[in-house]
């Protein structure tokens, strides 16, 4: 089922089970993948419509993804 979100909560994390949104290739790109990640999270993590950088770290060794809201230093 797509975008169907199944919640577990941790002592300080929170997961989710959601399969990738798969477009197939055309003429003009390659095949994608994309993830929608829920709006309260979103807000959670203080990512707006002008704001919106993130930093994404893969371990490959534990195929694991991580993302988090780039923070820009203010100097």
């Amino acid at each position: 089922m797509l975008g169907v979100i199944k919640w577990k909560k941790g002592n300080d994390f929170m997961q989710f089970i959601k399969k990738l949104t798969y477009s197939k290739p055309n003429d003009k790109r390659g095949r994608q993948y994309a993830l929608t990640l829920p709006s309260n999270l979103i807000d959670e993590l203080g990512i707006t419509e002008n704001d919106r950088e993130v930093v994404v770290y893969y371990n490959p060794v534990v195929k694991e993804i991580k993302i988090k809201k780039k923070i820009i230093d203010k100097e």
